[in-house]
């Protein structure tokens, strides 16, 4: 399953439009979203990671914001949860760079 969307600001409010004909139904709620296929099955993203711009010039200010999100947990019509937990590791290089791995824990 793939797809494209994106979610409008505060002013539309944070509604997620989609920009492909896939029958998918995405709600977006409290800073996280919920993606529900036409079979049912349920994809919950609410793990973020935040990103910080700093602007410079004659007032320096500095925002952050939501980068990503991580799939936390899929529902299967069955009733089946499957749920993922993510570990960061971070490295240095010429930049900083981090890789976050999944834990899948299915749970019955």
């Amino acid at each position: 399953m793939s797809g494209k969307f994106i979610i409008t600001g505060p002013d539309n409010n944070n509604m997620v439009r989609s920009f492909t004909k896939d029958n998918l139904k995405f709600t977006y709620q409290n800073g996280n979203f919920i993606l529900t296929t036409g079979e049912g099955i349920v994809y919950r993203f609410e793990q973020k990671e935040y990103s910080t711009e700093t602007t410079t010039g004659s007032e320096n200010e500095t925002e952050t914001y939501i980068s990503s999100w991580y799939l936390s947990s899929i529902q299967l019509v069955n009733g089946t949860l499957i749920r993922f937990s993510y570990v960061t590791n971070n490295t240095k290089n010429w930049a900083e760079k981090k890789q976050r791995t999944p834990l899948i824990k299915p749970v019955k």
